[in-house]
């Protein structure tokens, strides 16, 4: 494995834990008033996107990071759409 893609595996265990404390507060909090659902679905729409790009050029890291960036990706839609535009009450 060579330097530049021991760096996009790093880059992407970054990545992917950004979404976690956001899928957390969500759950803990039941309610996703403050997630946008059209910028989601743009999200969704991108990382796909990317998946299919890093399949086609045969990196690993771009097609795996993205693969699990869109499955948190679509869990918080699923997030969005359980729990509502309005927050719990207390």
């Amino acid at each position: 494995m060579d330097g530049t893609r021991v760096f996009g595996w790093v880059a992407g265990a970054f990545s992917v834990t950004h979404n976690v404390p956001q899928m957390w507060l969500v759950c803990r909090r039941r309610s996703a008033a403050d997630l946008s659902g059209w910028g989601l679905a743009a999200r969704a729409i991108s990382l796909a996107l990317y998946v299919v790009h890093g399949v086609r050029i045969g990196d690993p890291p771009t097609t795996v990071v993205s693969g699990v960036l869109l499955a948190q990706c679509l869990v918080l839609c699923a997030q969005k759409a359980w729990f509502g535009r309005t927050p719990a009450a207390v």
